[in-house]
């Protein structure tokens, strides 16, 4: 069995201060395209997949105004972890009152183990979990400030 480290977590520091679209498909899209564009994801389409069927498999609602998804796949490179925030809101099925306004996606290599996955998803969980950290992402996020508190979740 082999066990692989966590990367710096500057290598985790990805902030999308307006997200675009205002449903999940879109919102789920657009987060794979930015990773994708930052390299860690070298082919779309199954990345896209995997993460839309995790998604309406096991809703990654985790707070009243957050969401999580999380997934592993042979076509990401390296992991990630990339915020979303949408100050309109992101009508997301599932949440509390129909709406989010932050999502978090975890992506890490099919050959990470399960241990590190699980590491990397807790960082970013815990960006989400307490309500005074997700209201200072949606009033004032930027990459100075996911790049602190994924710092402080480590």
């Amino acid at each position: 069995m082999s066990v692989t480290a966590a990367p710096a977590i500057s290598d985790l520091s990805r902030f999308i201060p307006d997200l675009r679209s205002r449903r999940r498909d879109g919102v789920l899209s657009e987060l794979v395209e930015t990773a994708h564009r930052a390299g860690v994801v070298h082919t779309l389409a199954p990345v896209s997949e995997i993460v839309r069927l995790r998604e309406r498999m096991v809703p990654g609602t985790i707070a009243r105004d957050a969401v999580v998804i999380a997934a592993r796949s042979l076509a990401v490179i390296r992991p990630l972890v990339l915020v979303g925030r949408s100050v309109r809101g992101i009508e997301w099925p599932g949440a509390e009152d129909g709406t989010v306004h932050l999502a978090v996606l975890v992506l890490g290599p099919a050959e990470w183990s399960d241990d590190a996955f699980h590491a990397l998803l807790t960082r970013g969980a815990n960006l989400v979990r307490l309500q005074k950290q997700r209201q200072r992402v949606i009033a004032q996020g930027s990459d100075a400030l996911i790049a602190t508190m994924l710092r402080e979740s480590a």
